[in-house]
């Protein structure tokens, strides 16, 4: 049997190696999301024939292809999933790491996708 300090000692590491991959993947969720952006302001001249995203391309067609208006509704919403999922996490670790991970298996899933197709 443990002790309940040794128990202490041990959820503290657990938290903090929790707390290290979540930081990991949040920090990966909007590396992923700014090089989307980078691509869309590089790419802008394409956007017209290349654009895959339907909603994308809607906000895109709404102001005669011109890229700012995408990018400020891309910027506004990556910093809100980041903030939500700082708060979450600062209530349940498990389920902010949880939720973290999946967005990040998502965006890397995005990525391989920009870059090979």
């Amino acid at each position: 049997m443990s002790c309940p300090r040794e128990m202490l000692e041990k959820e503290k590491r657990l938290n903090s190696i929790y707390s290290f991959v979540f930081f990991f993947f949040w920090i990966w969720i909007g590396f992923v999301s700014c090089l989307d952006t980078m691509w869309i302001v590089k790419y802008a001249d394409q956007l017209a024939v290349s654009e895959e995203n339907p909603i994308a391309f809607w906000i895109l067609k709404k102001d005669d292809f011109e890229t700012s208006r995408l990018v400020a509704i891309k910027m506004f919403g990556t910093i809100c999933v980041l903030g939500i999922l700082k708060i979450w996490f600062r209530f349940s670790i498990k389920y902010a790491l949880t939720l973290t991970i999946a967005l990040a298996i998502f965006q890397s899933c995005l990525l391989f996708y920009l870059m090979f197709f």
